[in-house]
C-alpha cells in the first residue's frame, strides 16, 4: 500500500475558510465577454491568500471559460483554454509553503494585470486563431 502525503505537507494551502473573507465581482469587457475576480483575505487584514482571476466568452446562451489565473496546488498558474475543451496549464511561480501568504499576496496585482492585458488573444485562442 503507498501513502501519500496531505496536500498541505507539500504545498501551500490557504488558512481554512472560517479565517479567512471572500469578495467577488466581474467586469463586462464587451458584449459576451466577462472577467471575474475572487479575492480571499485573512480576516481582519488586508493579506490576500488566494485569488483567481477568469475570463469567459457567451456563446450559445452558456458561458464558456476562456482562460484563468489561479494559486491553487502550490503554484500561481495560468489555464489556456480552447474550444474543444483542452486546457493548457502553464506555471507560473511555485507558492513556498513557508511565507506561501506573501507570493500570493505580490502576484495578484501581476496576474490581474496579465489578464487585462492579454484578453483580446485569449479570445482569438479560444476560437484557435494562433495569430
Amino acid at each position: 500500500m503507498t501513502i501519500y502525503p496531505l496536500a498541505d505537507d507539500d504545498c501551500y494551502q490557504p488558512p481554512p475558510d472560517h479565517e479567512c473573507e471572500e469578495f467577488q465581482h466581474h467586469i463586462d469587457l464587451a458584449p459576451g465577454h466577462r472577467m471575474g475576480f475572487r479575492q480571499v483575505y485573512r480576516r481582519g487584514t488586508s493579506q490576500m491568500v488566494y485569488f483567481a482571476i477568469w475570463q469567459a466568452v457567451r456563446q450559445d446562451e452558456e458561458w464558456h471559460p476562456v482562460a484563468r489565473i489561479d494559486c491553487s496546488h502550490g503554484t500561481v498558474h495560468r489555464h489556456q483554454f480552447t474550444q474543444l475543451g483542452e486546457n493548457h496549464r502553464i506555471v507560473l511561480v511555485e507558492i513556498p509553503v513557508e511565507r506561501g501568504r506573501e507570493v500570493v499576496d505580490r502576484w495578484y496585482e501581476p496576474a490581474e494585470a496579465m489578464m487585462q492585458n492579454d484578453w483580446v488573444d485569449n479570445i482569438r485562442r479560444w476560437h484557435g486563431d494562433q495569430e
